[in-house]
């Protein structure tokens, strides 16, 4: 083999190991269904809180993408990198989390629900929030977005036609909201 084609293969080479890390290392929002770099778009670190509170949440790194305190009640939607471990022999990894979940800390007591988007069980007193609060989750959703993604303009660059047509109402609402409002 000559130089050249030595130097050649060795790019290719170190070109796909980075683009596997990269892909690797790639977090899809639980609201949007943005896939993004964690290194380049940045939401809020989850509050050391959530693991002490609720020890289901096993994340490596979790990040805060909608928060809201009522009635003595803070809920967050968080999604994470999760570590993944074999029930028999081999070794642990680390990869995204798919949906996220939604915390209802109270006190010192923590539930869990999956959330995917704005959907979660809504047959129990603590998930049925007034429509009031869902908006005021959903306002404080879109704004945590375009300061994670460096602008409104940013973030709403990264959504698609599909994802707006599949969003919950509530959460529609008040992207348009967010859209007409002034200032980037």
């Amino acid at each position: 083999m000559t130089r050249s084609t030595q130097t050649v293969c060795l790019a290719l080479f170190w070109l796909a190991a980075a683009v596997t890390s990269q892909t690797q290392n790639l977090m899809t929002d639980p609201i949007f269904g943005i896939s993004y770099d964690p290194r380049r778009v940045r939401f809020e670190e989850a509050p050391a809180k959530i693991s002490s509170a609720c020890p289901q949440i096993r994340n490596e790194r979790a990040w805060v993408y909608a928060r809201l305190r009522t009635q003595g009640v803070e809920y967050l939607i968080v999604s994470g990198l999760t570590r993944i471990c074999p029930d028999g022999p081999g070794s642990c990894e680390v990869a995204p989390d798919v949906t996220g979940v939604i915390v209802a800390l109270r006190g010192s007591g923590c539930s869990v629900e999956a959330a995917d988007g704005f959907y979660w069980r809504k047959n129990d007193p603590l998930w049925e929030l007034p429509p009031t609060a869902l908006e005021s989750m959903a306002r404080d959703a879109v704004h945590r977005y375009a300061k994670a993604f460096g602008g409104k303009k940013n973030f709403l660059d990264n959504l698609t036609p599909r994802t707006r047509e599949h969003l919950e109402p509530v959460m529609r609402k008040q992207l348009e909201v967010f859209e007409r409002e002034p200032g980037d």
